[in-house]
Parts: structure tokens; sequence; C-alpha cells
């Protein structure tokens, strides 16, 4: 009996350590694989912490139930005229509101301006850091001895808006004169051109869009709008003398008119000079000269327009941008306000060139009063998607600073340009750094044979990009979860075959 028990015990204690060694065996086979498996799982964790102690943000501007905060304000026209397309300058605490976590997004993305029917009014926002920000909202249409009422909204950390500057009446901008801006040939002048009001946007037959060109010399180069027809007629032109001058010429249509247009003239090394409207060729001229004749004049932009607004304008030569005046607000500052006189400043976005404005503006029959900041009453409850983005970013929109980060970089104009001219801006630059992060890898890894430091050099590169603004957060932690999952998939096969 005592003999039966003890062969029961050991056939029991071999069993038990055959299903050992069999878990053992499975473990070992599956041990790289789960590791990677739980590498998943704490990078989940650690981007689930970031969702939850991310400041929650509003959805995207279709109601102004999308908004976290709202503000009221009244304006008067106290004169017995209407205000058609009226620019009104409004005094705004931006730099408050953004310090207390009422504002949402980048660069004075998240402002949003509208009437009662949540039409959006066009704001030229600067000056964010000031005490104050003296804001220029377009009013449309104000009958005169009237008042109405306007909200802005913030919170909304998806809102894209482009800012620009709109011209009106005697306003204009000018640009200092710079070696940089004196191509001789193969360059591209740009713009992106709004017309607000086709019936009085030219104060004059021949009004200036963005142009070095001088009349009197017959040489620079330069993009005009020429009044001699409805809707009008956009004209490029280049020269050596007087004497000695090629112009292409297009005609917008109203579609473009009322959607916005971007014009773009083009001098290549063909001497051939094309003028294009969207990406498209419109008007087409070989040169009789291989290269124009510079001045010392400055860069104008605006000159006798009415009701007009230009956005994101610049110059690239030898397919590399020299300058781009994008307008945005953190790169806007007003330095004089002696009413009727508005004066300030605009950055180059990628070089020195930096230009000022010029408003002269009658605003003495208006009438200003806001409103208090409200909240109101959001859903604060997003979507899974909108909280990774809050977190990641948005990989499928162009990033704009005024000052990019990563502009000391060797050949950053190179890899500007590509990455500009590859669709949206940062899977441009997401692609040169992915290339040499695999670059590393495979360097790492064939020199020191340790995947760790292997590893290292593939994140270094793609954490520089994210870190210096190149790209959303998004691509490393899409990166990273691609390398876990190739490492796990790799270790997988080699242990299993």
């Amino acid at each position: 009996m005592k003999k039966e028990k003890i062969d029961i015990n050991n056939e029991m204690y071999l069993k038990g350590k055959m299903h050992r060694e069999k878990l053992r065996k499975l473990l070992d086979k599956y041990d790289a694989p789960s590791r990677g498996l739980m590498l998943f799982f704490g990078l989940g964790v650690l981007i689930a912490t970031f969702l939850m102690f991310s400041p929650g943000q509003c959805a995207s501007a279709n109601a102004p139930a999308d908004f976290c905060y709202v503000q009221s304000w009244s304006i008067q026209n106290s004169s017995t005229q209407t205000f058609t397309e009226k620019p009104v300058r409004i005094v705004y605490p931006y730099n408050s509101l953004n310090s207390a976590g009422q504002i949402g997004g980048i660069n004075g993305w998240g402002f949003y301006m509208a009437n009662t029917s949540f039409d959006e009014i066009e704001v030229m926002e600067q000056g964010l850091t000031s005490s104050v920000s003296p804001f220029w909202a377009i009013i449309p249409s104000l009958a005169g001895n009237n008042t109405q009422s306007y909200f802005t909204y913030t919170g909304n950390n998806s809102i894209q808006r482009d800012n620009g500057i709109y011209f009106s009446g005697n306003d204009y901008a000018r640009i200092p004169d710079s070696a940089g801006l004196q191509p001789s040939n193969n360059f591209s002048l740009y713009l992106d051109l709004e017309i607000r009001n086709i019936n009085s946007f030219c104060s004059s037959q021949t009004s200036t869009l963005v142009s070095k060109y001088d009349a009197t010399t017959g040489t620079g180069y330069g993009i005009e709008y020429e009044c001699n027809s409805s809707p009008g007629t956009i004209r490029g032109i280049v020269g050596t003398s007087l004497a000695n001058t090629s112009s292409v010429t297009g005609s917008l249509n109203f579609q473009q008119i009322a959607n916005g247009v971007k014009i773009e003239l083009n001098y290549d090394n063909s001497n051939n000079l094309n003028l294009l409207f969207d990406g498209q060729s419109v008007s087409s001229v070989t040169t009789s000269f291989s290269s124009i004749v510079n001045n010392n004049n400055s860069v104008k932009i605006g000159d006798n327009i009415d009701a007009g607004i230009i956005r994101n304008a610049g110059l690239i030569s030898n397919n590399i941008p020299v300058s781009t005046w994008t307008f945005d607000p953190d790169g806007m500052e007003e330095t004089s306000a002696v009413a009727p006189v508005y004066q300030g400043t605009f950055n180059d976005a990628i070089s020195s060139n930096n230009g000022t404005y010029y408003f002269n503006r009658d605003i003495t029959n208006v009438v200003v009063s806001p409103g208090t900041v409200q909240d109101i009453d959001a859903d604060t409850l997003i979507s899974l998607n909108q909280a990774i983005k809050n977190v990641v970013g948005d990989p499928q929109i162009d990033l704009t600073t005024s000052q990019p980060l990563a502009s000391f970089m060797p050949f950053y104009g190179i890899l500007s340009n590509f990455a500009l001219n590859s669709g949206v801006s940062q899977l441009g630059y997401a692609v040169i750094f992915l290339g040499i992060g695999f670059f590393l890898l495979m360097l790492m890894v064939v020199g020191t044979n340790s995947m760790a430091l292997g590893i290292a050099g593939f994140m270094f590169p793609t954490i520089f990009g994210a870190v210096f603004g190149l790209y959303a957060p998004f691509y490393v932690v899409l990166w990273a979860f691609f390398l876990l999952f190739s490492l796990g998939a790799f270790a997988f096969v080699k242990e299993s075959f």
C-alpha cells in the first residue's frame, strides 16, 4: 500500500515536471513576442495617461457648441453711411486668455469670429504676446446709425485658419530691398489672393499685388492687377529696361474670386515667363533676354487695392525658398497706432526679409463694446480620435511657424523645398527623417551588433524632427509601434522556424 502511494506520487511528480517543461519551452518559444506585447501594453498605458491628463478641447467648428468659450461684441455705426467691408479695430485679450487655457490651438488658430448666424467674420490677428492684441475684423455690411452683435469663439484645438492682410483704400506694405530679393532668372513669385468685393477692388487702373517692378526703368519683376475688365486681369511682368520688358496676363473667373486663388509668376532657365493660377498655366511667353535687371526698390504689397486679402506671398530662387511672408499672427506686431494711421511689422518665415504694413483707416464713427468671456458649456467629453490628436498632433495639416526652430540645420533650404512640394509639408519632413532613422538603425546594428543601439539610432532623428516642430509627434508614436511590432514579428519567426 505504501509502495503504491509512492509510485502514484512519483507518477504525479513526473507528469508535473513534464508539464512544467512544456510550459517553459512554450514561454521560451514566445519570449520575444511576449516582451514585445508587454512593450505595446506599456506604451498604451503611457498614451492613456497623457490622454487622461491632457486638457480637453472641443471638436471641429460646425456650431457654437463646438467651442468652449464665447465673447460678445457690440459694433455700432454712428455715421449715416452704410459700412461695406469695413475694417474695425478690436482690442482682444488674447495673451491673458491663452495663459488661462481659454484659447486652444497654436499660432492664433483657436479663434473664430462670427455674426449671429455663425457666418465667419474675417479677422487679421496680431500681437499675440502683447498685453492686448489689436485685431482687425472685416465687417461685411453695417447700416448707418445701426448696431450689430458679433461673437468670438475660442477653445477649439482643430481650427485651421489662415491669417492674411486685408488691404483697404490707402493701405500698403513694404519689404526693404536685399540681395536675396534680386534673382536674375529661374525664380518664382507667388501669393494667395482673395477679393472681398470685386466692385470696389481697384482704387486705380493698376493695382500692385506683390511687385519689385519699376515702371520708370522697366527693371525688376512683379504681379499686378489690371482693372480693364470685369472681373479683371492678372499681369506678371519682368524686364531689363523700358525698351525690353515681357509680360503675361490671365483673366480671373468669379469662382476664383469667391474662393481665393494662388497666383504664381515663374521665370525659368529657358527664358520662359509663365503665369499660373492654382498650379495651372494660363499664359506663357519666351523672353528675348536670359536674365532680368534688378533695382534697389522695396518689394511692394497691396498698393491701390480696396477690399482684398493677400496671404502666403513669397519668392523662390533656383528651387530654394528665399522668403515667405505667411502673415502668421505670432509674427505680426502693431508698432504705432495714431488714428487714423496704424503701422506694424510682419516676419519673413524663413529669412530676415521682414516687412512693414501701413494702414490709413478712419474708424471715428465706429463704437466697439466688448462683452465678458463666458463658458459656452461645450461638451468636454471628446472622442478618442480627437483626444489622441490633442496629444500627438494632427498629421494631415501643414504646420506653420513664423520662425522654424530647425532652420539652423545644414541644407535646411533644400529639405524645406522638398517638404513644401510633397503635399502636406510635415509628411515630407517625416519621410526625410524616417529615411535618416533607418539608415542609422542599419549602421548601428551592422557596426555594433547591438539592436538596442540600433533602436536608439533610429529614434534620435525621428524625435529630433518632432521636438523642433517639423512634424507632429504622431509620427514618432507611429514609428515606435511599427519598430516594436517588427522586432516582435522577427523574433517570433526566428524562434518558430
